[in-house]
């Protein structure tokens, strides 16, 4: 199964926690109780400097950038990017990028420098 973003909300207070994030979701119909495994839902606050990835089990995950805001066109990429509790959010950018130019994200795989073929 996929991971999916279920809905997202803009001008957060992201000082609260589960139950302030809850209210907020079930005042939109949104009910985090009934979320499934790899759908979400992201508050993000009025700076545009952090948000809060909501799923399923009470997962809750914060991410503040150091660049100071995030960038909007990662936002359908973070349910993608979020594995087994880490937020990958430079793959998020990278995927990003790529949409923007039109290319397909191909993901760089690093060789093992300590190994060298010798004939």
């Amino acid at each position: 199964m996929s991971n999916r973003l279920m809905n997202f909300f803009f001008d957060s207070d992201l000082r609260s926690g589960h139950t302030g994030l809850t209210k907020v979701a079930k005042k939109n119909r949104i009910n985090t109780d009934s979320l499934q495994p790899g759908e979400f839902v992201i508050f993000i606050n009025k700076a545009l400097s952090a948000f809060k990835l909501y799923g399923s089990n009470n997962t809750l995950v914060y991410y503040r950038s150091p660049r100071g805001r995030i960038d909007l066109n990662t936002i359908q990429f973070l349910p993608q990017v979020f594995n087994a509790g880490q937020l990958n959010y430079s793959k998020a950018l990278e995927l990003a990028f790529h949409k923007r130019r039109g290319t397909k994200y191909v993901p760089v795989i690093k060789q093992n420098q300590g190994s060298e073929l010798h004939s």
